[in-house]
């Protein structure tokens, strides 16, 4: 890896500059880096300066390496975030402009193969309404993917209406819950889907500011039913009083 190279580099250069082994001076530098107070090895024989300089050298690459798995989170983070599409476009669905969420997940998943390629290659379908329990309560997914590129989990939330900053949250609680729960030590921080027919860019700015997990939101867009039939279509409550006279 880059950070072995880079120990072995510092390694070879102060071992010419005191004139030792590079394999005894790589070994007394991982010794730093573990405990900054740890005296090289008596048989060395180094003196004080020598010493005060392999523990320098130690405590030079913890930083560097820290530093870099830091940049490292930070790109796959972005790179996670640029696999968000806006908008996702369902334009399989032909749906009435006021739908509800659950009839909304239950369209995508009936149409999962137009689905999966509209989100893109690499998505994997785990489930709908997919059940986690946390602590003594039992919180529902709307829609939980896992992605086979990047080894991890995605997680949607569906939303028919504008986006509002308490869906960050809500994202965050997830992602925290399923990275606990579900995530291999081999798999990847999950990322984060918000799914809203329309939102407000600075809404989502202020909202995500702050976030350290990959998160985004996106629009969605699907064909609408004309007019003059969804005037003619029942409602919920019309369906729901027809049933009970059935009953």
């Amino acid at each position: 890896s880059g950070a072995a190279q880079t120990e072995r580099e510092a390694s070879r250069q102060i071992a010419e500059e005191l004139g030792r082994d590079p394999d005894v001076i790589h070994t007394t530098i991982q010794r730093g880096k573990k405990a900054v107070t740890m005296l090289p090895p008596k048989e060395l024989n180094l003196d004080e300066s020598e010493k005060e300089l392999i523990i320098k050298a130690g405590n030079r690459l913890k930083r560097e390496e820290k530093q870099s798995r830091k940049e490292e989170r930070l790109q796959a983070k972005q790179e996670a975030i640029e696999t968000i599409k806006d908008p996702y476009k369902f334009d399989f669905l032909t749906l009435e402009e006021n739908v509800q969420e659950l009839e909304l997940e239950k369209k995508l998943t009936e149409n999962i193969t137009h689905f999966l390629l509209e989100m893109g290659k690499g998505f994997a379908f785990v489930g709908r309404q997919y059940s986690l329990n946390v602590g003594k309560k039992e919180r529902k997914i709307d829609l939980l993917f896992y992605h086979t590129r990047m080894h991890c989990y995605v997680i949607i939330d569906l939303k028919t209406g504008d986006f509002e900053p308490e869906y960050a949250g809500k994202m965050n609680y997830y992602l925290s819950a399923v990275d606990d729960l579900l995530k291999t030590d081999t798999d990847s921080p999950s990322i984060g889907i918000v799914l809203c027919k329309t939102k407000d860019n600075l809404d989502v700015e202020y909202a995500l500011r702050d976030m350290k997990k990959p998160l985004g939101v996106s629009e969605y867009t699907f064909n609408e039913l004309p007019k003059n039939i969804q005037e003619n279509l029942p409602n919920v409550s019309e369906i729901e009083n027809e049933l009970k006279k059935l009953l």
